[in-house]
């Protein structure tokens, strides 16, 4: 969907912890065992600040386990 972002979770260290935004709507894909699809709540977190997040120096990783906690919580 729209507006997902994707996570490469399994892989050689350059692309490990990498995150893409897909963009478009109806764009044929397959999610493979090697990435994660995080669909969040857009009245929670804007998935263009998420990506930005993940994107820069500021050690995600460390963070994005309590993000994503928080927001399966509230569902």
């Amino acid at each position: 969907k729209k507006e997902d972002l994707v996570l490469y979770t399994v892989g050689a260290p350059p692309y490990l912890g990498k995150a893409n935004l897909i963009f478009e709507n109806n764009v044929p894909s397959t999610i493979g065992s090697f990435v994660t699809l995080v669909r969040v709540n857009k009245s929670q977190v804007n998935p263009y600040f998420l990506l930005v997040l993940l994107a820069s120096n500021f050690n995600p990783q460390k963070y994005l386990s309590a993000l994503l906690n928080r927001l399966s919580s509230k569902t």
